[in-house]
């Protein structure tokens, strides 16, 4: 069946641009609209027409500001034939108190479901209440307190395995992680001790004893990290050989820290992200990077979601995908 992703394919454009298109927003160009409903007609796709609760909404809150997610986000919901209403998180201390505001506004009656992607610490039991009125799909997170919800995850403990082993082999024998500031989850919503576990079961593989001291805390920022790596690296006599940071924009200021310092990553200090954002292609050194499918996960987690508004009788499903580690400059050097 011919989906909004290979219209995009064959024209050279965003799935977003796709649904754009078809839902006639006038903030795509003319010839932009001509190329994309050229390729629908040579593909053969059907439009689909607009279901009954088409002027409903389904609320997609995320911290994540990268454009690249946030536009596959936005096709799936609007392929599914659904407005899409865009709650951004960002790193405020107020956002749990705005959000839980905004789903007690007059809105929340238009809202068919709901979007949680990297929000789990700001889902408090208030908002939980909030939230179970709709099904939700939670993207990168498993709150099992929410009834009605479908998980679109990885595995991050075999990441964070493979990952360390992967620094191991490079012959990184001192091995640090970032772990969050809260006791049980990261702003990702991900639990703290399945990646940490990962790590661990790599280095006793080796031989080798995982240290408390080398899991550490900080706020998952950029300045939070930046300013845990300074302050781990001159208090420790014994340098670190390699960082795991949770998301690239951690990895940035972890490496700006290295630098600082008057060292160099990947020569001193090897720096690897296991959350791939559009930070991990552009910093000096690009930086190795977990990659997450993200527009899969929207696609395939939506449909379920929808099912479940047109069938009660469904409860929580978890989605499991795979992942690529792409190894880039922060750990493997420069091409010459």
């Amino acid at each position: 069946m011919i989906t909004i992703y290979d219209i995009a394919e064959e024209c050279g454009v965003s799935p977003a641009t796709v649904s754009r298109v078809i839902n006639m927003s006038p903030v795509v160009s003319s010839a932009t609209r001509n190329k994309v409903m050229l390729a629908i007609e040579k593909l053969g796709y059907s439009i689909p027409e607009k279901p009954a609760n088409a002027g409903r909404i389904i609320l997609y809150i995320s911290n994540v500001s990268d454009p690249n997610i946030n536009n596959a986000g936005y096709a799936a919901i609007s392929d599914a034939g659904y407005q899409m209403l865009f709650f951004y998180c960002g790193e405020s201390k107020n956002t749990g108190n705005d959000l839980l505001q905004f789903l007690d506004s007059g809105i929340a009656g238009s809202i068919a479901a709901v979007v949680l992607l990297n929000a789990g610490l700001y889902v408090n039991s208030e908002i939980e209440s909030r939230l179970s009125r709709y099904p939700v799909l939670q993207l990168m997170t498993r709150n099992t307190d929410l009834r009605r919800s479908v998980s679109a995850i990885i595995d991050y403990h075999h990441a964070y395995y493979k990952a360390t082993e992967h620094l191991l082999d490079l012959g990184c024998e001192n091995i640090c992680i970032f772990s969050s500031s809260h006791a049980s989850e990261d702003t990702s919503g991900i639990d703290a001790g399945s990646y940490a576990n990962g790590y661990r079961s790599a280095l006793f593989e080796r031989g080798k004893i995982p240290e408390t001291d080398k899991i550490i805390e900080c706020d998952f920022t950029t300045d939070g990290c930046y300013e845990a790596a300074l302050a781990y690296l001159r208090s420790h006599t014994q340098r670190p050989d390699a960082f795991i940071c949770p998301v690239d924009s951690m990895a940035v200021g972890c490496i700006r820290a290295v630098h600082d310092l008057g060292l160099s990553c990947p020569e001193d200090i090897k720096v690897m992200s296991m959350m791939s954002d559009y930070y991990s292609s552009f910093t000096i050194p690009s930086i190795s990077t977990l990659h997450i499918p993200y527009e899969a996960m929207f696609r395939d987690g939506i449909r379920s979601v929808v099912q479940m508004l047109s069938d009660t009788s469904i409860n929580s499903q978890v989605l499991l995908f795979d992942y690529t580690l792409d190894y880039k400059e922060s750990t493997e050097g420069r091409k010459r």
